[in-house]
């Protein structure tokens, strides 16, 4: 992947992710599978900064946070946070078990308002139970 003005979204040839539909000619890993130009014809310009959860939290007032008197944007934090755990080999804060967590959690609401009934979290089984 390659985001700046342009983003362009190629799968690697050398992936199993895609094999089976490059078997069958509908994935071509020479060319790219999504590609947006700046000043392409969109409503927004795509970069590694412009998404919608930072414009999410943009109009919210949530873009800043302050550690020791010193004002930090929190985009930078959290791609600073990224590139120390990939050069130290650490774990980032936001990792995949936190996003399951999270995940769980919206499906459990959503499921509680579409059907009218409450929800629980089954550990053992890792399922979502109506109670």
């Amino acid at each position: 992947m390659t985001v700046g003005g342009d983003l362009t979204l190629t799968p690697d040839s050398r992936s199993e992710r895609y094999a089976g539909l490059r078997g069958k000619g509908l994935v071509d890993s020479s060319r790219p599978m999504l590609e947006i130009l700046e000043g392409s014809d969109i409503s927004d310009p795509i970069d590694a900064v412009t998404s919608a959860s930072i414009k999410y939290y943009a109009s919210r007032g949530l873009t800043t946070t302050t550690i020791d008197g010193q004002r930090w944007d929190v985009t930078q934090l959290h791609l600073k946070e990224w590139l120390d755990c990939i050069r130290d080999g650490g774990e980032t804060s936001a990792n995949i078990e936190k996003a399951f967590q999270e995940a769980v959690v919206i499906a459990m609401a959503d499921i509680s308002y579409r059907e009218k009934c409450r929800t629980g979290w089954d550990p053992v089984n890792k399922r979502i139970t109506r109670v």
